[in-house]
C-alpha cells in the first residue's frame, strides 16, 4: 500500500494524515495484510467492503491504532497532577472520584495516575474512592493491560521507590505491576467517534495523543463537545503535551502550570 492508498483509507475513515505520517510504515503493512485477507483487489473495492461490513471495518479501525505510551509519560504532567490535582480531587467533598483515559493502550496511563493516587491515600490516611475507565479501540491492548506485564520501556521514566513498591520483575526483562492495581480499572473497548463516554460527571479525563492526533479537525470537535458535557463543572482534561484544543473551543481554560491541562469552567450562579 502505497502512501496514496493509504491517505485514501484515512480520509474515509475521518482520520489525518499529519497525525500517521510518522507512524505509517507499520500501520500501512497491517492495512495491506488485511486487504489481502479479505481478497479485495484494489483500496476502493476495500473501502467499499468496509462501508457493508461492520466487522470488517471494526478490525481495520483496530489496526489503525497507535498504541505508543509508558508510565509517567511526560513527567511535567504527572508533577502537576501530584500536586495540583490529586490534593484539590482529595480536598473536595465528593466521597467517589471519577477518572477515564481514552485511548488508554494498554493501560500505562490508568495505572500512572492510580499509583499517584495510592500513594497520596497512603500518606493521608484516608481519601475518597476512586473510579478509573480504561478504554481503547483495540482489544488486544486492553487485554496487555489487564495482564499487566510490561516492557523495560514502558518503566524508563519510573522513579526508583515507585518501581519498588508497585513492580516485581519478571524473566526476560519484563516487570508485573501490582495486581490490585489492573483488578481496580474498568477495562471497555470504546470508539471515540461513536461510542458515548462509559460515565457522567467525570473529574479528570485523559486524552492524550489520541483524539487531537489522530482524528480530522471535524470530528476533534464533535467528539471533543460529546466529551466534556461528560465532565462535570470544575473538571479537568489532559491532552497531549505536543497537541492543541480546536481554535476558539469555549469553556475550557490552560492551567500556567501545565499548558496541555485545562479545567472547564464552572457553571455561572
Amino acid at each position: 500500500m502505497d502512501d496514496g492508498q493509504f491517505r485514501k483509507v484515512l480520509s474515509h475513515l475521518g482520520l489525518s494524515w499529519e497525525g500517521y505520517r510518522r507512524v505509517r510504515k507499520g500501520v500501512k503493512r497491517r492495512l495491506a495484510r488485511h486487504r489481502q485477507e479479505l481478497r479485495c483487489r484494489n483500496v476502493e473495492a476495500y473501502l467499499r467492503l468496509l462501508d457493508e461490513d461492520p466487522k470488517a471495518l471494526r478490525e481495520a479501525r483496530e489496526l489503525l491504532t497507535v498504541s505508543i505510551s509508558r508510565f509517567f509519560r511526560d513527567r511535567r504532567l504527572w508533577e502537576v497532577i501530584a500536586s495540583r490535582i490529586i490534593p484539590r480531587l482529595m480536598e473536595g467533598e465528593d466521597s467517589i472520584i471519577r477518572v477515564w483515559s481514552a485511548g488508554c493502550g494498554a493501560g500505562e496511563e490508568a495505572m500512572s495516575f492510580l499509583i499517584l493516587w495510592d500513594w497520596a491515600r497512603r500518606e493521608r490516611g484516608e481519601g475518597p474512592e476512586v473510579q478509573i475507565w480504561a478504554t481503547d479501540l483495540n482489544r488486544r491492548v486492553l487485554d496487555r493491560g489487564r495482564q499487566g506485564i510490561y516492557g523495560e520501556s514502558s518503566l524508563r521514566e519510573v522513579p526508583q521507590r515507585i518501581r519498588e513498591d508497585y513492580f516485581q520483575p519478571l524473566d526476560h526483562g519484563k516487570w508485573k505491576i501490582a495486581s490490585v492495581l489492573p483488578e481496580q480499572i474498568r477495562w471497555e473497548a470504546r470508539d471515540l467517534l461513536s461510542d458515548d463516554p462509559p460515565e457522567k460527571n467525570l473529574h479528570l479525563i485523559f486524552l492524550r495523543n489520541s483524539l487531537f492526533t489522530y482524528y480530522r479537525e471535524d470530528h476533534r470537535r464533535k467528539v471533543l463537545t460529546r466529551l466534556l458535557e461528560a465532565l462535570r463543572p470544575g473538571g479537568f482534561l489532559a491532552i497531549g503535551a505536543h497537541e492543541k484544543l480546536p481554535s476558539g473551543f469555549p469553556g475550557l481554560r490552560a492551567l500556567a502550570e501545565y499548558p496541555s491541562l485545562f479545567q472547564k469552567e464552572e457553571a455561572e450562579g
